[in-house]
């Protein structure tokens, strides 16, 4: 399926969110970035509907996604591909350098979001991506994404292990090289 047949994932085909939570533009991102992976390991963290689960399955069309919720209320038909786990997402076991992709776009405060970084992030093999969700949100009452991003920054983590690639709208794209 290509992306053009994705569409009803949004309403009217614009920035309206209906199934997915990532807007069209951020959708195609994801599609292309998928796409252009090879037999691609997937684990995306936060199903909610499951739109985005579902347009990172029909991108990837030889691999397999992995989604992981504590309570996901999926409105899509997920194929062959994709797997939903019900779990906290903090306390899976996961394999060191397993994972091709890993897109985060769960607890979006910085004690949740930490968490995820500190148990997935030794999953992500070397050339592999992760792409938060929301990560330019500010929140004057409590910390987000955007404050592990910094701190990623300001300890080199993003610089020595990861390096930053250009996204759209709300992603934050990191290549892991080291």
């Amino acid at each position: 399926m290509g992306f053009e047949n994705l569409v009803f994932l949004w309403k009217d085909g614009g920035d309206s969110r209906k199934i997915s939570r990532v807007n069209l533009a951020e959708g195609a991102y994801l599609y292309k970035l998928v796409h252009n992976l090879s037999a691609p390991y997937i684990v995306e963290i936060g199903t909610m509907r499951g739109g985005t689960t579902k347009l990172l399955e029909e991108a990837n069309q030889s691999g397999v996604v992995f989604t992981v919720d504590l309570a996901p209320n999926i409105e899509t038909s997920l194929g062959e591909r994709a797997h939903s786990i019900v779990a906290d997402s903090t306390k899976i076991e996961v394999n060191v350098d397993s994972v091709d992709l890993l897109f985060i776009d769960g607890n979006h405060f910085y004690e949740g979001v930490k968490a995820d970084w500190d148990n997935w992030n030794k999953a992500v093999k070397i050339g592999g991506h992760i792409v938060f969700h929301d990560c330019y949100i500010v929140k004057k009452k409590y910390k987000t994404v955007i404050d592990l991003i910094k701190e990623l920054k300001n300890n080199k983590t993003i610089g020595n292990n990861y390096v930053e690639q250009q996204a759209v709208a709300s992603l934050c794209h990191l290549i892991k090289v080291g």
